[in-house]
């Protein structure tokens, strides 16, 4: 069984990004540890776990919605990051 677990920014991502993020994980884990073994993906386990903002440190600096959105560009309506211009 393999395990993966994501720590994200709680309130970063909406659930359908997050459960996204979970797919593209666990057929990453599938292709390169299963050897892309149809069988291997009901052995994998992903997780996320989300922190609050205080349990995290970027740059020193204890990182927001805002300051990600600034940074990476905000999400939109669709759950899609947009991209900065």
């Amino acid at each position: 069984m393999r395990n993966a677990l994501r720590k994200l920014l709680s309130s970063s991502w909406p659930v359908v990004r997050a459960i996204a993020l979970i797919g593209c994980v666990t057929d990453l884990l599938v292709e390169v540890e299963g050897q892309g073994s149809p069988d291997f993906r009901r052995n994998v386990w992903v997780g996320i776990d989300e922190q609050e903002s205080s349990h995290w440190s970027l740059g020193g600096l204890q990182p927001t919605a805002e300051i990600i959105a600034s940074t990476f560009g905000a999400i939109g309506t669709d759950g899609v990051r947009i991209a900065r211009r």
